[in-house]
């Protein structure tokens, strides 16, 4: 399996070419074959945001679960998460998440900015 940073741009090619299956299939193989443990923080959030975009905000909730069992979490990771889940209309759940974590994770002016 490539590293991170390859599967990070990879993912972000498939979006661009409006190619999510071979988004999905990468993201399958990094996950099964290595375990989310041994996923970078950042290749976690790449994938969170790559679901939310693919319109598979579930999948992007079971992403964002894995890390946050593994304590592969942050501001990031939330943020991306709860936009993902405006962006699919589900806005109550985006605010039950920053009640859930606003205490654990600074969720300040510098991620909304990159919203």
């Amino acid at each position: 399996v490539p590293s991170d940073v390859s599967c990070i741009l990879y993912l972000k090619a498939c979006l661009s070419l409006q190619q999510a299956r071979k988004g999905r299939q990468l993201i399958g193989r990094c996950l099964m074959s290595d375990g989310q443990h041994t996923r970078s923080l950042p290749f976690i959030n790449c994938c969170v945001g790559f679901f939310n975009q693919t319109g598979s905000v579930d999948d992007a909730l079971a992403v964002f679960k894995l890390g946050a069992h593994s304590g592969k979490m942050d501001a990031i990771t939330i943020s991306t998460m709860m936009n993902g889940f405006i962006k699919h209309h589900q806005s109550h759940n985006a605010i039950e998440m920053y009640e859930q974590y606003e205490q654990q994770y600074t969720l300040d002016n510098d991620v909304c900015n990159t919203l």
